[in-house]
């Protein structure tokens, strides 16, 4: 009998295997810092990763990388605003200051 090929992501539990029924093992890494499983009913050989907090599933447990970039800009916008409305309160403080006489 020949060796039976398994979906993506997916390997026999026993090498050698004939069957396409005996494929419910993850491949190592398939879901990179998550855990891996191939859930047998239905039987449609997708995996299924549970990913530790900060993963996101839908790239296999990957870090959001647009996420934090998205994030980390707005952070830096609303530090730039406060900055630049600090910045000119205080100017027209001075301004008010020096039209006072003070």
């Amino acid at each position: 009998a020949n060796c039976t090929p398994c979906p993506p992501h997916t390997q026999a539990l026993q090498p050698g295997s004939t069957m396409i029924d005996n494929c419910f093992d993850c491949v190592p890494g398939a879901c990179g810092k998550g855990n891996c499983s191939v859930p047998h009913h239905p039987v449609s050989f997708e995996i299924f990763c549970t990913c530790p907090f900060g993963y996101i599933d839908n790239d296999r447990c990957s870090i959001p990388w647009e996420g934090i970039s998205i994030g980390a800009g707005l952070v830096f916008l609303v530090v730039a605003i406060a900055l630049a409305a600090y910045c000119l309160r205080r100017k027209i403080a001075t301004i008010l200051n020096r039209a006072r006489g003070k």
